[in-house]
């Protein structure tokens, strides 16, 4: 994401506004239900954010970070073992691509959660077999990393051929692939 701090806030807003007409419009059409739900998604958004600003520093990678998790409001972003010298460019272009898919797909959020492995790591992968879309990945600068993505409506939408997206400049290993085609999520 190349947005400046303006933009993004301005997206973010945008975002925080359209939930709030969804809240209004429930109501007045008498679905208080559904008004509850949205004002639950948007409360859920907003905590994502808070907990993804208290692992993050106040550098300009922090900053751009979480500017970019700010205007995903598809997204809820959790990372762990998160570095600050690491470069967040790839991490940004996937939270970036994996909102403009949830948006596309009408989907109402993707749980997106990225641990940093430390590069001096020697046990096994994390990827989690009763996670069906898991996988370990390394960036252009040898970062290593496992991501995982859920969401309550992942199914009806994602298929392997979208896995090596997850985060551009990311090379992901074909076995996220393999462990979705065995566990049923070929939709494509």
């Amino acid at each position: 994401m190349t947005e400046s701090s303006w933009t993004a806030f301005q997206l973010h807003r945008h975002d925080l506004q359209n939930y709030m007409q969804l809240v209004k419009a429930y109501l007045q059409l008498g679905k208080p239900e559904k008004a509850l739900d949205a004002a639950n998604q948007c409360a859920g958004w907003l905590t994502s954010l808070s907990r993804l600003q208290s692992q993050l520093s106040e550098d300009a990678g922090g900053a751009r970070l979480l500017w970019t998790a700010a205007t995903c409001s598809h997204l809820r972003v959790s990372l762990l073992n998160f570095s600050p010298v690491l470069d967040v460019s790839p991490l940004c272009e996937g939270i970036a691509w994996l909102e403009q898919q949830a948006a596309v797909h009408n989907s109402k959020y993707i749980n997106a959660k990225l641990t940093h492995l430390p590069s001096n790591r020697t046990e096994e992968p994390l990827s989690n077999p009763a996670h069906p879309l898991s996988d370990d990945a390394e960036t252009a600068d040898h970062a290593k990393w496992q991501i995982l993505i859920d969401g309550p409506d992942l199914d009806e939408w994602w298929s392997p051929s979208l896995a090596a997206n997850v985060l551009q400049g990311v090379v992901v290993t074909a076995e996220i692939k393999t462990k979705m085609i065995h566990q049923g999520h070929t939709n494509g």
